[in-house]
């Protein structure tokens, strides 16, 4: 099993991050190793839910760890944001690096993915709509199927839209923080 430093290297470079007109939809070294350090605590067999997966910079530590823990990935995107640039280098990464990694896309909103969702997620990664209605929505349809114990991570957790959310609906129902790093935060879900 590569070493959490390995794997957040290799992440680091993903391409298709940093682009112009949207500075966070980026993950520097040290939220990528928060991710990891996270993804350690996992059981095997883990699922992954990823909301929000763009280029597939957080997705390859998922990637990354499958072979040892044999994690059930589930992607979830439109890409109707910036489609032409993330997509194909979402398409590229797995290509050149994981094309023997088995995992699910979802090419939908994840609004409308949440309303069907019935299985059980150990690892949820909200990183999807960042207006009010979108981040509202999310914590309701797909907060409840995080499993007790479970971990649920919000990229950019500093906007103010998301900070109220984790709020509502992670603060003050009982989670307590397990890693922070500049604009991630990861969550642990109480036992009972």
């Amino acid at each position: 099993m590569k070493p959490v430093e390995d794997l957040v290297a290799f992440s680091a470079q993903v391409e298709g991050q940093g682009v112009t007109d949207h500075q966070n939809c980026t993950y520097n070294r040290a939220e990528l190793k928060a991710l990891a350090l996270a993804l350690f605590e996992l059981p095997q067999n883990a699922r992954v839910v990823e909301i929000g997966t763009f280029a597939g910079r957080s997705a390859s530590l998922y990637f990354q760890l499958q072979p040892d823990f044999d994690f059930d990935i589930h992607l979830v995107d439109n890409w109707s944001w910036n489609a032409a640039m993330a997509k194909p280098a979402f398409e590229k990464l797995i290509a050149e690096h994981f094309s023997q990694i088995p995992f699910t896309f979802h090419c939908a909103l994840s609004a409308d993915l949440g309303k069907e969702w019935s299985l059980p997620i150990d690892f949820l990664h909200v990183d999807g709509l960042h207006d009010m209605a979108g981040i509202e929505s999310d914590c309701q349809l797909w907060l409840p199927w995080v499993v007790p114990g479970g971990i649920a991570a919000f990229h950019d957790s500093n906007a103010p839209d998301i900070k109220i959310c984790i709020d509502k609906y992670v603060q003050q129902t009982g989670w307590t923080i397990f890693q922070e790093a500049e604009r991630t935060t990861v969550w642990k879900k109480p036992n009972a």
